[in-house]
């Protein structure tokens, strides 16, 4: 006699066996990873030792799962999350505060896109719009959202003192030289957007910490 026990012991075993595929898209292209249900369950296993860590960290934003350092944004990215993260950058970049901050950052890292643009040509996985939307300033800067992408998304991560910069840019930190009302910002309803600024949250709490944002495509 088989009982309810041994039924669900079987049917363990082979969930157990199973395997599967992951394609993971990434700026470069796609990657296709081969792997089974119990190769992740002993990879997860290991982490098993740091819970208590992780919840007693002040980076968890998760809560009561233990790991909760982490979060994702999902693409493609609506176009109305680009023109928000275009929006949120200085108004005046000859004022002293984020506007110099921001300048200085830029023009040191030569952001200029060209990879994110690639992207956004070739098809619609990371990027909702054909076309990157554009900022220009009175004194002739023009930034568009492939530019942003690059700042924000592209590599595999910053050390806090860009993770600042960044923070700065994105008037998420004020600077005491800084002059006028705070930023009055207008979240698309999107997903995305709320996702977004999660991560820009991290961002700036990275910053604060002097911790540093690592990044997977």
């Amino acid at each position: 006699m088989v009982t309810l026990d041994d039924q669900q012991h079987n049917v363990g075993r082979r969930w157990r066996r199973l395997t599967f595929s992951n394609v993971v898209t990434r700026p470069t292209g796609a990657v296709k990873v081969r792997s089974s249900v119990t190769k992740a369950l002993e990879q997860a296993a290991q982490l098993d030792a740091f819970v208590d860590d992780c919840l007693a960290c002040p980076a968890n934003n998760d809560g009561h799962s233990g790991f909760g350092c982490y979060g994702r944004v999902n693409y493609p990215l609506d176009l109305a999350t680009e023109e928000m993260l275009l929006s949120m950058l200085p108004d005046d970049l000859t004022a002293p505060g984020a506007g110099t901050e921001f300048k200085a950052g830029w023009d040191y890292f030569g952001w200029d896109g060209s990879q994110a643009a690639e992207v956004r040509a070739a098809s619609r996985t990371f990027f909702e719009s054909p076309v990157a939307p554009v900022r220009q300033w009175p004194t002739g800067e023009m930034l568009t959202g492939d530019q942003v992408f690059e700042m924000l998304f592209i590599g595999q991560g910053f050390e806090w003192s860009l993770a600042k910069l960044l923070a700065i840019s994105f008037r998420l930190i004020i600077l005491d030289e800084e002059a006028g009302p705070l930023l009055d910002l207008a979240i698309p309803e999107s997903e995305q957007a709320s996702q977004v600024i999660a991560y820009l949250n991290s961002i700036s709490f990275a910053a604060m910490n002097e911790l540093p944002v690592l990044l997977d495509g």
